[in-house]
């Protein structure tokens, strides 16, 4: 009779709350910190795992608990095919002796969005994430964010409403040192945003992880995980959504009171750029802090991940996924969500193909003008302009190198899918035990990412 126990540093978290499902859903961390939601049968057969007990004591605590029978077969046909492969359990051999100790399974790792981060560097680890989150938590006690956005309200309308912001560009622009300056502070404000993110998710109770960098979409981006924040409320996961755009709320307030203090232009441009960085956070099309606000607000994490299924049930004659069991009004603002922003994802992506060879030929002409450039300010011994010509060569060639890492995704994602299909062609007519079958889902990191404006 076989046996078999959770995987070691499996945690199950409890319900994923202010759920858009019909039905529960469950949070289930491994080892490796992924978090898998699951059904609720999954849940009891978890259950029945930690309390022990050969295949047919589990089947039957499962079969009591969910009020249908399960059988031992379909148990071990679910633990084998369905939670090994997540690397959520783990089968015992009880008798030493036995010719072949069941081989570990490496977990899967889930297929990601092919629009996702990549060449991720640590650069704040968890545990000094979580002592600033910890620090910097108290900001958000409702009359200090009440205060914060009013002042927010005040200095827009007492420094904007009688400046020039065509005068102040032109003034920075020709002056490298100013830019340098403005270009530094508003990397600091995009810092200080995660910290945002990672202080709210610890103001809800859960625990940060690493801030870092990466490459998202074809632009440098900066990332906190906030993995563990699924586990909150949705009023919780809103907080943890919303934290870095409240805390450049903040960053803008600090640089109006430097300048009401100094009177340095250059702030106001600051002031503005972070401005136009808080607005296209708010954006829902991929993933930055407005589409994970649309997905809490929904109850439905990873809307890319079920964006598939979604198509595919608007099709005739479809049958219904039961990992797309969702509530009305969550399942018309998933699909409204899916039917524009596919359409909208694609056409982007057309455009730059179709013009990537004029992109190449213009980041290729820029990039020698601004070798031209640093040649010049080296020779001139101008600091400053050596350092904005060093910036620009670095960051021109990321977008055309970003692009071709989504392509890349995609074709390796197509031949994946056709590797499946062959496979599957050749199980066919392999019939599997009866049983409940449940649906996992893996869902994605919690990543809030900060696209760089540089």
């Amino acid at each position: 009779m076989p046996t078999y126990a959770i995987a070691e540093g499996v945690r199950l978290l409890g319900p994923y709350q202010d759920s858009g499902y019909a039905e529960p859903r469950f949070l289930v961390r491994r080892a490796d910190g992924k978090v898998i939601l699951v059904p609720e049968l999954v849940q009891h057969v978890l259950d029945g795992l930690l309390a022990g007990g050969e295949a047919d004591l589990v089947a039957q605590r499962v079969s009591t608990a969910v009020g249908r029978e399960l059988s031992t077969e379909g148990l071990s046909y679910l633990v084998d095919e369905k939670l090994r492969p997540l690397g959520l359990v783990e089968s015992v051999n009880p008798d030493p002796d036995a010719s072949a100790a069941t081989e570990p399974v490496k977990p899967v790792t889930p297929r990601g969005l092919v629009l996702g981060l990549r060449l991720r560097r640590v650069l704040v680890p968890p545990r000094a994430s979580r002592v600033l989150a910890t620090a910097l938590a108290p900001l958000f006690w409702p009359p200090v964010v009440i205060a914060a956005l009013a002042a927010l309200v005040w200095v827009d309308f007492t420094l904007f409403a009688h400046t020039s912001v065509t005068a102040v560009f032109e003034g920075v622009f020709v002056d490298p040192p100013a830019l340098l300056g403005v270009i530094g502070i508003v990397l600091a404000g995009t810092l200080f945003h995660e910290f945002g993110h990672a202080a709210a998710c610890r103001y809800g109770g859960a625990q940060p992880g690493a801030i870092g960098v990466g490459l998202y979409l074809i632009f440098p981006a900066l990332y906190t995980d906030v993995t563990d924040s699924y586990r909150l409320n949705r009023t919780g996961r809103l907080r943890t959504d919303l934290g870095g755009v409240y805390f450049h709320v903040l960053w803008i307030l600090g640089c109006a009171a430097a300048y009401l203090a100094t009177g340095y232009q250059p702030l106001l441009l600051v002031i503005l750029l972070v401005h136009l960085e808080a607005l296209e956070q708010l954006l829902p099309f991929v993933r930055l802090d407005g589409y994970f606000v649309l997905a809490d607000i929904a109850g439905v994490p990873d809307l890319f991940a079920r964006s598939g299924g979604v198509l595919k049930q608007l099709l005739p004659g479809r049958i219904s996924d039961p990992a797309l069991r969702l509530r009305p009004i969550t399942r018309a603002l998933v699909t409204a969500w899916t039917l524009i922003t596919l359409p909208l994802l694609a056409f982007c992506l057309g455009y730059l193909l179709w013009f990537s060879p004029q992109i190449a030929l213009d980041t290729w002409a820029a990039m020698q003008d601004e070798w031209v450039a640093l040649q010049a300010a080296v020779a001139a011994s101008d600091i400053a302009s050596v350092v904005v010509s060093a910036l620009s060569l670095v960051l021109m060639p990321l977008p055309l190198l970003g692009l071709s890492l989504v392509l890349a995704a995609i074709l390796v994602r197509l031949g994946g899918r056709l590797a499946r299909r062959r496979a599957a062609r050749g199980r066919r007519g392999v019939p599997a035990p009866r049983t409940l079958a449940p649906v996992t889902t893996s869902l994605s990191p919690r990543r809030t990412f900060k696209e760089n404006m540089s």
